[in-house]
């Protein structure tokens, strides 16, 4: 299986505080959980695999790339959705994605957020007010912004939080399936083992 994040002996300060500390592992393709406790330096390994903060020693490596200096090249093949996303209320879910895909550059928007919206079992919602959605539509509306720009891979921060236990469940069933479907790659950030193993085929500790 081959590796689509390689890390060696990568560490990070921000000032007295040493966020990472000289980690080493790499990331196969699949459903991966990053898990540790608040504090660990999962947003920071975040922010350094997407190219937004640089390490202080160490090299990692990205499909391939560096994120820091390759930073575009990066960004263009991964996606990521923070913790608890907000989006304008008083947007229409189809409003909110064409102008995404859009901002992506994505050659006929309309198709590919209908065939987006197809997968994710929303296409008939995408008329309504985000505002007027529930929790579990907001996260499937943000998993089909991440997904509109075909990428290698996707990192989800906390993905369940504030879901209920049927909503985490129907969460987690969709990176299974767009997994084993499409072929994208997952990393979910979270401080919660038990529901990740479940779909998960790696975990990595903090």
């Amino acid at each position: 299986m081959s590796k689509i994040i390689s890390i060696r002996n990568l560490a990070k300060n921000y000032g007295r505080l040493r966020a990472l500390d000289n980690i080493s592992f790499d990331i196969p393709e699949g459903v991966v959980a990053l898990i540790g406790p608040n504090g660990s330096g999962k947003t920071t390994l975040i922010n350094i695999i997407l190219g937004l903060v640089k390490p202080d020693a160490g090299k990692i490596t990205v499909l391939g790339f560096d994120p820091w200096r390759n930073g575009h090249l990066v960004r263009g093949l991964v996606n990521v959705l923070h913790e608890k996303p907000s989006f304008p209320k008083w947007f229409t879910g189809l409003e909110y994605l064409l102008y995404a895909a859009d901002l992506y550059g994505a050659p006929n928007p309309r198709d590919r957020v209908y065939k987006v919206a197809s997968w994710l079992n929303i296409a008939s919602e995408l008329n309504r007010r985000i505002g007027e959605y529930s929790a579990g539509m907001v996260q499937r509306l943000g998993l089909a912004q991440v997904l509109l720009n075909e990428p290698k891979l996707i990192i989800l921060d906390e993905p369940t939080a504030n879901l209920d236990p049927a909503g985490r469940i129907e969460v987690l069933n969709l990176v299974k399936a767009l997994k084993k479907d499409k072929g994208i790659s997952f990393i979910l950030s979270s401080h919660v083992l038990p529901e990740r193993a479940r779909v998960c085929d790696f975990l990595v500790f903090l």
